[in-house]
C-alpha cells in the first residue's frame, strides 16, 4: 500500500502489476511489467515508486505513472521478495538463488550482496541500530544484517 493507504499495487500470474485507487475502488493503471509471474511488489515509503520481483529473475522499479525507471537482472533465479528501506535510500531484493542484494536508490547500483543458506523468502529493513536488513529463507532461518546500510 502507498504511504497514505489510498493506493495499492498487486502482481500475479498474468505478469502484470495493477495499481488500485481505493478512494474510487477502481483500477488506476495496469503496468505491462514482467515476462513471468510477479512474486512481490512494494511501495516506496513516500509512495512515489513501486518495486517488483518476478519469476523472470528481474526486479523492476516503476514510477506511479507506469513508466519503467530501472530493471535489475543480477539474480540467477526468481526474485521472490522486494522492499524499500524506511528512508528510501536503498532497495532490497531477495531471490531463490539464495542472495539478498541492496541497491542505492540514487545511483541504482548494487551496494551490497549477502548469501543465505537457502532460497530467500522475505526481506525487510529498519532504521534501528544504524540500519538493519532482515531476510528469511526457506529453511526458516532468519538473518539480521546490522549496520550494512547506515543510515537506512
Amino acid at each position: 500500500a502507498s504511504a497514505d493507504d489510498n493506493v495499492i499495487a498487486t502482481g500475479g500470474d498474468d505478469d502484470f502489476i495493477r495499481v488500485w485507487d481505493l478512494r474510487g475502488n477502481q483500477l488506476a493503471r495496469k503496468l505491462i511489467s514482467h515476462s513471468r509471474p510477479i512474486l512481490s511488489v512494494a511501495f516506496s515509503c513516500d509512495g512515489s515508486s513501486i518495486l517488483s520481483g518476478s519469476l523472470d529473475r528481474s526486479a523492476r522499479l516503476w514510477d506511479l505513472a507506469g513508466y519503467l525507471v530501472h530493471k535489475w537482472e543480477e539474480h540467477q533465479s526468481a526474485v521472490t521478495c522486494v522492499a524499500f528501506t524506511p528512508s528510501g535510500r536503498h532497495l532490497i531484493t531477495g531471490s531463490r538463488d539464495k542472495h539478498v542484494a541492496i541497491y542505492s536508490s540514487s545511483s541504482l547500483r548494487e551496494v551490497g550482496r549477502w548469501v543465505c543458506e537457502s532460497a530467500c523468502q522475505s526481506v525487510a529493513a529498519s532504521s534501528a541500530k544504524g540500519g538493519v536488513v532482515a531476510c528469511g529463507d526457506t529453511t526458516g532461518m532468519a538473518y539480521l544484517l546490522k549496520g550494512v546500510i547506515s543510515p537506512c
